[in-house]
C-alpha cells in the first residue's frame, strides 16, 4: 500500500535531517566531486533544505548516500507541501496579499520564503532519481518516486497560438489550436522511453491534420553519462536557441564533467535545412555548457551539416548573467563559415522576472534585438521569427500565469528584412498544461 505524503513527512522527521549514525550504514560515501553536492548546495541557498540543521551544508566534507537521501527526501516533502499551499492559497506569492501572509504559521512562512523555480524542481527530480533506493530504504515513499508505478506517465498541453505577420505590406495570419501528449515509459531504473504525439487544427480554415508522432527516443542514465537514441529534440543551448529548436534522428551522449560543466555529442540526420521537401542532411554536433551558482551560464558549440549540394559549418557561442533576483541579460552569436551570404546571427536580450506555470500571478517580460541570417539561424526558437527569414529588429514580449498550469504570452517584433522591406509580427499564445 502506497504511503501518503503525511506518512513520508513523519518518517523523515523521525529519522532526522542527518545523523552521524548514518556513517555506520553499509552505503558507500558520495565522492566530494559528485554533482549532487552542487545540487544540494543550490537547494540550501534556495531555502528548500536546511542542511545539517544548523544552517550549514558542509559541502567540503564527504557524506554518506543515506545522509544525501535524507536531505533529498526532506526537499521533496517541502516542495510537495509548497505546491499544496499555493494551490490552496494562490495569493501567497511574493507578498501579493499582506493580510494573508501576516496570518501564516511559522511552517507556512518557511514554505512561503522558499525560492522555488524550474531549476530547483529539476535539481530535486534529478537527486530523487539518483538516491531513490536509499530514500525507499528509509521508508519515505513520496509521490515523485512512485509516479511510474504503472510504468507509463502521461502529461500534456493544449495550446492556442495566433500569428499576424506583415512583410513588405503583405499580411498573413495563422490561427491554430493544438494538443500535445507526452507519454513516458519507465522501463527500469536506468532506461526510459519518451515520446510526443501532436494533433493540430487550423481554425482559420476549420481543417484538422492527423495526429503525428513528433518524436520518440530511449533515454538511459549511467551516473554522469546520459544516452539518448531515436528521434529527439534538437535545441542549441549554447546560443539559447538562436540556431535551432527542432528535432533530429540519431543519438546523443551527455556527460556531466562536474557540477558546472556538461558536454554533449550528437550525430544523426536532420530534415529541413532549407525546406521540408529537401533530403535529410547528415548531422554532427558538439556542445559544451557551463552553469554555476553565481548566476553565470554559457556555452560554445560546433555543428556540421552535410547536404547533397554542399555543407554547413556553424559555430555558436552564448552566455547569460543574472544581474539580481529579478533581471538577467543574455547574448548569443552564431556563424556559418560555409555560407556566402546571410551567414551571421546574433541576439541580445534583457529579461525581467519570468512566469512559472505552477505559481499563479507570476509573470515576466523581455526586450531583445535580433539579427538572423537564415543560413545560420536554420530553425530559431523565437515565436516571432515567422515566415520571413533574413531579418533584424527588436523583439518584445511578456508572459503571465493567471491560474496554476495556465500560461498566457504576447510578443511583438518590429524590424526589417535584409533587402530593406519592413517586417512586423504580432504573436499571442495561451497554454493549458495537464
Amino acid at each position: 500500500m502506497r504511503k501518503s505524503i503525511t506518512t513520508a513527512l513523519s518518517a523523515a522527521l523521525i529519522i532526522g535531517t542527518a545523523s552521524t549514525t548514518f556513517a555506520a550504514e553499509p552505503f558507500s560515501d558520495v565522492p566530494q566531486n559528485h554533482w549532487a553536492y552542487g545540487a544540494l548546495s543550490r537547494l540550501q541557498k534556495a531555502g528548500v533544505i536546511s542542511g545539517y540543521g544548523d544552517g550549514t551544508f558542509r559541502g567540503e566534507n564527504p557524506i554518506t548516500r543515506y545522509e544525501m537521501a535524507q536531505m533529498v527526501a526532506n526537499a521533496m516533502i517541502y516542495l510537495e507541501e509548497y505546491d499544496k499551499m499555493l494551490e490552496k492559497n494562490p495569493e501567497i506569492v511574493k507578498g501579493v496579499s499582506l493580510s494573508v501572509n501576516e496570518n501564516l504559521s511559522s511552517h507556512e512562512r518557511r514554505l512561503r520564503n522558499m525560492q522555488v523555480d524550474l531549476k530547483v524542481r529539476s535539481d530535486i527530480d534529478r537527486l530523487a532519481n539518483e538516491f531513490r533506493n536509499e530514500i525507499d530504504d528509509l521508508g519515505v515513499r513520496i509521490s515523485n518516486l512512485e509516479k511510474h508505478s504503472d510504468m507509463v506517465q502521461w502529461t500534456g498541453e493544449v495550446r492556442y497560438r495566433y500569428w499576424n505577420d506583415k512583410t513588405a505590406g503583405v499580411r498573413q495570419n495563422s490561427n491554430q489550436i493544438q494538443v500535445r501528449f507526452f507519454p513516458t515509459v519507465q522501463i527500469n531504473d536506468t532506461w526510459a522511453a519518451k515520446a510526443r504525439i501532436t494533433a493540430t487544427d487550423n481554425m482559420k480554415s476549420d481543417s484538422s491534420g492527423d495526429a503525428e508522432l513528433t518524436f520518440i527516443y530511449a533515454e538511459g542514465k549511467y551516473d554522469k553519462l546520459k544516452i539518448d537514441f531515436g528521434k529527439m529534440p534538437l535545441f542549441t543551448y549554447a546560443d539559447q536557441g538562436l540556431v535551432a529548436d527542432d528535432f533530429f534522428s540519431g543519438g546523443r551522449l551527455t556527460y556531466n564533467v562536474n557540477e558546472n560543466i556538461e558536454a554533449k555529442f550528437e550525430a544523426g540526420r536532420w530534415k529541413g535545412y532549407n525546406s521540408d521537401t529537401d533530403p535529410a542532411a547528415d548531422y554532427v554536433g558538439i556542445e559544451a555548457l557551463y552553469d554555476n551558482d553565481e548566476g553565470i551560464d554559457g556555452g560554445i558549440a560546433y555543428r556540421h551539416f552535410k547536404l547533397d549540394d554542399g555543407k554547413a559549418k556553424i559555430l555558436s557561442i552564448g552566455g547569460a548573467y543574472q544581474l539580481n533576483d529579478d533581471m538577467k541579460i543574455a547574448a548569443a552569436y552564431a556563424r556559418n563559415s560555409k555560407a556566402d551570404d546571410h551567414k551571421n546571427a546574433y541576439s541580445i536580450e534583457w529579461d525581467y522576472l519570468g512566469a512559472d506555470k505552477k505559481i499563479p500571478q507570476s509573470w515576466g517580460a523581455f526586450v531583445a534585438y535580433r539579427y538572423i541570417g537564415d543560413e545560420v539561424g536554420i530553425a530559431p526558437t523565437f515565436d516571432t521569427y515567422g515566415r520571413t527569414g533574413n531579418k533584424k529588429g527588436f523583439d518584445f514580449g511578456g508572459n503571465y500565469v493567471p491560474y496554476k498550469n495556465t500560461l498566457a504570452a504576447i510578443n511583438y517584433f518590429h524590424g526589417k528584412s535584409f533587402n530593406g522591406g519592413t517586417n512586423k509580427v504580432f504573436f499571442t499564445r495561451a497554454s493549458w498544461f495537464f
